[in-house]
C-alpha cells in the first residue's frame, strides 16, 4: 500500500512558506500493529501481508516514511490415500515464510461435518507434520491443517478425499446351539469392517461360511455363500449340521479380506416341544394348570425315545412369585420329571402364586431345552392391603398426609379386580383428635366410607388429624380381610418463607405503592404454618441500587416493621424503589429460608431533561458540525422516562452572540430550534454550529420540564486573513513605532487563530498602492505567536514624509490595510 497526500494552495487559505527543505517523516507503525492485531484476531487466517506500506505528508518540501509487515502462511500439500482399511495417515508440508510455526490442529470433514482429528484441538496442537486419525465412519473424509503462531492461525486447503475399506470380518450375530439337521436360529450375520471395528457399508460383497472347528465331523448345509446387503451384511438364513458335537465354530471368507472365526456352539440330537397348548390358571400354591406335555424330538420333528433307565428332565419357570410343579393335579411339589425308557414324551402340572405371564422351562443334558408362556390371573380377592408407605407428617385440620392407597388383593398380593358395583372400604383412625379422609388433598370435609371402583384394584385418599401422636389407621371391606397402618403425627415447625402473591410491577417512587406483596409462613413440606408467640418479624431486602423501602403500610416514606402476627400464616407489605429496573426483592426471618421475587420498576413520569453525551468540541462554522449531543427524558430520579404518545417538544438556545445553528442532522445551514423526541422514545440527538468561538451554554427546555444545560467549546476555524491590531502612528524618520505595531491572524468568522504562519509587512502609498517613496527599517517578517504578529522596533526611513499605510500579508491569507500615518 502506497499513500500519500498533499495540500495545494487555494485561495484565502493558509501556506505554509517555502522557506527550508526538511523532510517530515511520518512512520505508520501504530497503524500496521493495530492492522496485524484485527486480523490475527477475526480471520481464520492471516493472508499474506501487502507489500511494503508508505505514506507522506507534504508541507515545505517532500519525504517519506516507511514500515514493514510479517505474515504467516498456511501449511501445503496435505496428503491422505484415496482408501484406507484402517487409520488414515495424513501429512502435509510446513508453510514458510516471515513467521514460523509453532504448532498445527487437524480437522476431518464428513459430509459437510466438522471434527477434530488426530487427537488434536486448538488447544491440543502437535509439532509434527504429520499424524494418524481413526475416524468412526467409513467416510469419505477430507483433512485441513491449521497452523499456529502465537495468536496468528492460517488454513490449508483441504486434502484429497479417503474412504474406510474393509480391513476384517466380524460375526455381528453368533451361531446358536443347534439341534443336528435343524436350522441355526438366528440367522448368522457376518459384516464388514475396518481394522479399527468401523461398519464398512459396501453392497455385493460376497462372504462365505465354512465349519472352522468340527469335533463331531459335520457338514454344513444351506447357503454357504451370501452377498452384503447396503449395509455391509451378510445373512445366512438356513445353516445345518448334521453331527452332533460340542464346541463348533464357523469361518468367514472374502476375496482380499482375512478370515473370521465364530464362537463355539453346539449341535445336539435333539430338542424339547410342548405339544400341548399354553394354560390359563389362577394364582396358587399348588400345581393345578394342566395337563403340561413335553416331547423329545430330533430336527426332522420325530419322536425320540428315552435310553433304559428313563431321561430326567429340569423344570424351571420364569416367575416373581412361587412356582410350584406336581406330577398330578395339585399333587406333590417337584422340580424333575422323568421320560420313561422307550418313551419320548412326559406329563405335568404347574402353579404360580403370581399373576402374570410365566416362561416355562423344560430342559436336559444333550437336549435343546423347550419353554412355553403361561398365563396366571390373581385369585379371588381375599383381602384389603396397603401398598404405599408408611406417612407422616404434622397436624393439620385439612387432609395434607398422603396419598395413601389400598388394594384389594388375592391370598398371594395379586391385584385383583373390583367387580361391577365396586367394593365399599370403610375409613377410620384411633386418634382422639379429629380425623379427616378425602379423596383430595386440601380438604376439610371427611369422606370415612370411599369405594374401590369397577374396573380397578386400587382406592387412594389423603388423611388429617389435629392431635400429634402415633395413629392407627384402618381400612375395612365386607367379608375381606383388613389392613391398618400406622401414621405419625408431630406439631408443625415453620422452616421456610413463600411469597405467594403475583409479581408486582410500577413506576419509580419514593413512597411505598408497589404491593401488596403477601408473604407465607410454612413448613419443610410447604404447608402454611402458624406464627407463634411475639409473631415472626420479616426483613426486607432488595437487590436494587436505588433508594428502596418496605412496609405494612401503603404510601409510606420510611421503612417500617413488617411481622406475620401470632396465630396467622402470612402478612402482605409495600414496596418503593427509584431505580428503575427488575430488581429481586428478598424476605428473610431468623432461622428460616428466606423467599425472593422479581419486582419490576418502570420509569416515574418525565420530569427533567439531561445531556447524556460529553461537552462537545469542534471549529467555528456556518454549518452543523458540533455534535451529536444526546438529550435525555428523565424522571425526578433521574430515569430514563419515555417521552408521550405525541413526543415531547424542546427548545434549543446558546449564549452564544455569534450565529447559531442548531439542527437533527450534520452539515446543514437550516436553524431549527425546536426539536422532538418521539412518543416512547427516552433521548434525541442534536448538532449545533457556531460562527463565535468560546464556551458556550446550550440549554433545553420543555414545558413542565427542568431545562439542561451544557457548555461546549467552539474554536477558531482555519486562518482566513490578517488584520491590524494596532494600527501605525504618526512617527519620526528612523524611530521605532510606538505603540509598536501588530496584527492577527483571524479566521473567516473574525475569531483569533493559534496560527504561527510567517506575517510580513509593505510600505504602501496612503491609497494602499506601490511605489512609496520610502523604506522600512527593522523586522518586517515575522512569526504570529498564538494568531498575534508583533513587529518590534519598526521605522521608517527615505525621503518622503508620506502619507502611508502598511500592508500586512502571510501566504494564502487574505491581507490587511493599515490607516494612514506621516513620516516627521
Amino acid at each position: 500500500m502506497n499513500a500519500r497526500t498533499d495540500q495545494s494552495p487555494a485561495p484565502n487559505r493558509w501556506r505554509p512558506r517555502r522557506e527550508s527543505s526538511r523532510r517530515l517523516f511520518v512512520p505508520l507503525v501504530a497503524v500496521v500493529l493495530a492492522f496485524i492485531i484485527s486480523a490475527a484476531t477475526f480471520l481464520p487466517f492471516m493472508v499474506a501481508a501487502s507489500p511494503a506500506a508508505q505514506a507522506a505528508y507534504t508541507s515545505a518540501g517532500t519525504g517519506t516514511g516507511s514500515a514493514t509487515t510479517g505474515f504467516l502462511a498456511a501449511p501445503t500439500s496435505v496428503i491422505v490415500p484415496s482408501t484406507t482399511t484402517g487409520v488414515v495417515p495424513v501429512s502435509w508440508t510446513a508453510p514458510v515464510g516471515a513467521l514460523t510455526p509453532v504448532t498445527y490442529y487437524v480437522v476431518r470433514s464428513t459430509n459437510g461435518v466438522r471434527s477434530p482429528a488426530c487427537g488434536t484441538t486448538p488447544g491440543s496442537s502437535i509439532t509434527t507434520t504429520n499424524c494418524a486419525d481413526s475416524p468412526s465412519t467409513a467416510g469419505p473424509h477430507t483433512y485441513t491443517v491449521t497452523a499456529i503462531h502465537r495468536s496468528w492461525t492460517s488454513t490449508s486447503s483441504p486434502s484429497g478425499s479417503v474412504t474406510l475399506t474393509a480391513g476384517k470380518l466380524a460375526f455381528t450375530v453368533q451361531p446358536s446351539d443347534v439341534a443336528a439337521n435343524g436350522t441355526i436360529t438366528p440367522s448368522v450375520q457376518v459384516s464388514l469392517q475396518s481394522t479399527q471395528g468401523v461398519p464398512v457399508r459396501t453392497a455385493n460383497q460376497p462372504i462365505t461360511l465354512a465349519i472352522g472347528a468340527n469335533p463331531g465331523g459335520s457338514n454344513l448345509t444351506g447357503t454357504l455363500t451370501a452377498m452384503t446387503n447396503t449395509d455391509g451384511t451378510a445373512t445366512f438364513s438356513d445353516l445345518r449340521l448334521d453331527k452332533l458335537g460340542a464346541g463348533y465354530t464357523l469361518t468367514a471368507t472374502s476375496s482380499g479380506i482375512p478370515a473370521a472365526t465364530s464362537t463355539g456352539f453346539t449341535v445336539t440330537s435333539s430338542v424339547f416341544v410342548f405339544t400341548t397348548a399354553a394354560t390359563n390358571g389362577i394364582a396358587s400354591s399348588t400345581a393345578g394348570q394342566g395337563p403340561i406335555t413335553v416331547q423329545r424330538v430330533n430336527s426332522a420333528g420325530t419322536a425320540v425315545t428315552a435310553p433304559a433307565g428313563g431321561l430326567s428332565l429340569t423344570l424351571t419357570s420364569t416367575t416373581a412369585g412361587s412356582a410350584s410343579f406336581a406330577a398330578g393335579s395339585n399333587g406333590q411339589t417337584i422340580t424333575t420329571i422323568t421320560i420313561p425308557a422307550g418313551s419320548s414324551s412326559a406329563t405335568f402340572y404347574y402353579g404360580d402364586t403370581k399373576a402374570g405371564f410365566p416362561v416355562v422351562r423344560v430342559s436336559a443334558n444333550g437336549v435343546t431345552a423347550g419353554s412355553q408362556t403361561q398365563t396366571v390371573t390373581a385369585a379371588p380377592a381375599s383381602k384389603v392391603a396397603y401398598t404405599t408407605q408408611v406417612v407422616s407428617g404434622t397436624t393439620s385440620t385439612t387432609a395434607d398426609l398422603g396419598p395413601l392407597t389400598v388394594q384389594l388383593q388375592d391370598p398371594f398380593s395379586n391385584p385383583v379386580v373390583a367387580p361391577a358395583a365396586g367394593v365399599p372400604v370403610g375409613l377410620a383412625s384411633t386418634t382422639t383428635g379429629t380425623a379427616v379422609f378425602s379423596p383430595t388433598r386440601g380438604s376439610t370435609t371427611t369422606a370415612p366410607i370411599a369405594t374401590i371402583p369397577s374396573g380397578s384394584s386400587t382406592l387412594t385418599f389423603y388423611y388429617g388429624d389435629t392431635r400429634a401422636g402415633t395413629a392407627t389407621i384402618s381400612a375395612t371391606a365386607s367379608g375381606l380381610l383388613a389392613a391398618s397402618q400406622a401414621v405419625t403425627l408431630t406439631s408443625p415447625v415453620a422452616t421456610q418463607l413463600a411469597i405467594t402473591s403475583p409479581t408486582v410491577t410500577g413506576s419509580a417512587t419514593g413512597t411505598t405503592t408497589l404491593g401488596p406483596i403477601t408473604v407465607q409462613l410454612r413448613d419443610a413440606a410447604g404447608l402454611p404454618v402458624t406464627a407463634l408467640g411475639q409473631g415472626t418479624t420479616l426483613t426486607v431486602t432488595s437487590t436494587s441500587t436505588g433508594t428502596t423501602r418496605a412496609s405494612s403500610t401503603q404510601g409510606a416514606t420510611i421503612t417500617g416493621t413488617i411481622t406475620i402476627p401470632a396465630g396467622a400464616n402470612s402478612t402482605t407489605y409495600y414496596y418503593s424503589d427509584t431505580l428503575a429496573g427488575t430488581p429481586t426483592v428478598t424476605v428473610a426471618a431468623p432461622g428460616l429460608t428466606s423467599a425472593s421475587q422479581q419486582v419490576t420498576v418502570r420509569a416515574a413520569a418525565p420530569a427533567r431533561l439531561t445531556y447524556l453525551s460529553a461537552p462537545a468540541r469542534g471549529p467555528a462554522s456556518s454549518t452543523t458540525n458540533v455534535g451529536p449531543m444526546t438529550v435525555q427524558l428523565e424522571d425526578i430520579f433521574g430515569n430514563p422516562s419515555p417521552a408521550p404518545a405525541g413526543g415531547t417538544l424542546l427548545n434549543l438556545t446558546s449564549n452564544s452572540t455569534g450565529t447559531r445553528i442548531f439542527a437533527t442532522t450534520r452539515g446543514t445551514t437550516t436553524n431549527t430550534p425546536t426539536i422532538t423526541i418521539p412518543g416512547a422514545a427516552t433521548s434525541t440527538t442534536l448538532y449545533y454550529a457556531d460562527t463565535l468561538a468560546g464556551t458556550p451554554t446550550l440549554s433545553v427546555t420543555g414545558a413542565n420540564l427542568t431545562s439542561a444545560a451544557q457548555q461546549q467549546s467552539i474554536t477558531a476555524a482555519a486562518p482566513a486573513q490578517v488584520q491590524f491590531v494596532q494600527n501605525p502612528t504618526n512617527v519620526r524618520k528612523g524611530v521605532p513605532f510606538s505603540p509598536t505595531i501588530t496584527a492577527i491572524i483571524v479566521d473567516q468568522y473574525g475569531n483569533r487563530t493559534t496560527s504561527t504562519a510567517a506575517t510580513t509587512l509593505e510600505l504602501r502609498t496612503s491609497t494602499g498602492a506601490t511605489g512609496a517613496r520610502g523604506n522600512l527599517g527593522g523586522s518586517t517578517t515575522v512569526n504570529a505567536v498564538n494568531g498575534l504578529a508583533t513587529f518590534n522596533g519598526l521605522t521608517v526611513g527615505g525621503p518622503a514624509s508620506g502619507p502611508y499605510t502598511l500592508l500586512v500579508t502571510s501566504s494564502l491569507l487574505t491581507s490587511g490595510l493599515s490607516s494612514v500615518f506621516t513620516v516627521n
